[in-house]
């Protein structure tokens, strides 16, 4: 009788525990609700995106007032200052008065997405035949080593305007020509072959609000 017993006392509890392991126990309307409102609609957050980074080289419209523009320090005047969030500025070669011959010199390679490069203006200023220009911007690229390269138009120059248009017509057909892409990042600060009125301090660099417009549109195109 005692063996009997046991057996359905130790059937009982299997029976229990089968019934535990197949369902578990109800959950309360409103442990429920909270996470049908809270945790099963809630959508997966996005991944951050990560910043685009770029160098930049130039002369002086791109240094600005920087008081180290190559040790990464720059300026309100400089428009790589101005960049918004989403691209990262990684270094790069900019200098007063510099010619390409002398950019080609000092740059160096960096580790960028994209290289924007605005370059010329001495050029056009000391004469410098174009096809001297081109094959130094070639020469800067190809040592900077960006995957993406964004050649920027030169500013106006109020003093001889025709040399810096004719320059910028020229600098888009090279940009055509070796897969880059031509940036009139002037165009903001442009009226006619000029500067706009507010928009220079000498007939050559841009004011703060003309720096404004110029990062503008470069940031557009170094998002891409």
């Amino acid at each position: 009788m005692r063996r009997i017993l046991i057996a359905v006392v130790l059937a009982i509890v299997a029976t229990v525990m089968a019934g535990c392991a197949a369902s578990p126990p109800p959950v309360s309307e409103r442990v429920q609700k909270y996470y049908d409102e809270n945790v099963a609609s809630k959508p997966s957050a996005a991944p951050t995106a990560q910043p685009v980074t770029f160098t930049a080289v130039g002369d002086s419209v791109t240094e600005g007032d920087s008081p180290d523009f190559n040790g990464g320090k720059t300026g309100a005047l400089s428009w790589v200052s101005h960049m918004p969030a989403g691209t990262k500025f990684v270094g790069g070669w900019a200098k007063h008065g510099s010619t390409t011959d002398a950019m080609t010199a000092g740059v160096k390679a960096q580790p960028a997405e994209v290289l924007v490069m605005m370059a010329g203006t001495n050029d056009v200023l000391a004469g410098v035949p174009f096809g001297k220009s081109a094959a130094n911007l070639i020469a800067i690229v190809k040592t900077v080593g960006a995957k993406r390269v964004l050649i920027s138009a030169i500013p106006p120059l109020d003093s001889d305007p025709a040399a810096a248009t004719a320059y910028n017509t020229k600098l888009q057909a090279l940009s055509a020509q070796q897969g880059w892409a031509f940036v009139d990042s002037m165009a903001g600060v442009r009226k006619g072959d000029t500067y706009a009125p507010g928009m220079t301090t000498d007939g050559v660099h841009p004011t703060l609000p003309g720096v404004n417009a110029i990062s503008a549109v470069l940031a557009k195109a170094v998002k891409g």
